[in-house]
């Protein structure tokens, strides 16, 4: 949904802010985080997901197999890095176009369509989630964070300040925690974190 707080869309909210990636000072694009300040990581991360996802097991197939259909899902288009109009890259991808060759080719295998997708999905999935915890949250941590003028404040205005900030992270952690998956599944609204009492 392209709403990240990346350096990209900041800019584009607010021309004040710095448009290049705080890591390799390059111009950032929507995702150049995933790639920043190396592409080694994402592609252990895509390794790992079909690895996780597509096996002997749930391909009921040979090893050969499924090392054959790995190698031929990661030389797709739809898993390319490259940027060229019009066409499935890895960009479309990450940002949830799932591609007809990608499930073609794991159709090839399982020889039904609805299970190739199924199996399109849970990879894709997998590999957002892994992509959300081992390259976003890093990315977003390793921002240099703005200097504050410290204000003299009383030990008890503090503690009663840290209390609430901790009681309003016990709530929303959690929260946020249930909402990322269905956000991944459904495109749930981030809203519904706040306004949804049984979450």
């Amino acid at each position: 949904m392209d709403d990240l707080p990346t350096p990209h869309n900041l800019y584009k909210r607010n021309y004040t802010q710095s448009p290049n990636c705080h890591q390799c000072n390059q111009i950032s694009t929507s995702l150049h985080w995933t790639i920043c300040p190396s592409s080694h990581l994402l592609n252990n991360l895509i390794d790992n997901s079909l690895k996780h996802v597509l096996n002997t097991s749930t391909l009921d197939t040979s090893l050969r197999i499924v090392y054959d259909l790995h190698n031929q899902i990661k030389n797709l288009n739809c898993m390319q890095n490259y940027n060229i109009p019009n066409s499935p890259s890895l960009t479309t991808t990450l940002s949830g176009l799932i591609s007809y060759e990608l499930i073609d080719s794991i159709k090839d295998i399982t020889l039904s369509t609805k299970t190739a997708t199924t199996l399109s999905i849970k990879f894709l999935l997998h590999l957002n989630q892994q992509i959300y915890t081992q390259i976003w949250i890093p990315y977003c941590t390793s921002r240099p964070q703005p200097s504050r003028q410290s204000q003299p404040t009383s030990t008890s205005h503090t503690s009663q300040n840290l209390l609430t900030q901790h009681r309003l992270h016990s709530i929303a952690s959690p929260k946020i925690e249930t909402w990322y998956p269905k956000w991944i599944k459904y495109q749930m609204n981030p809203l519904i974190i706040i306004t949804n009492s049984e979450i």
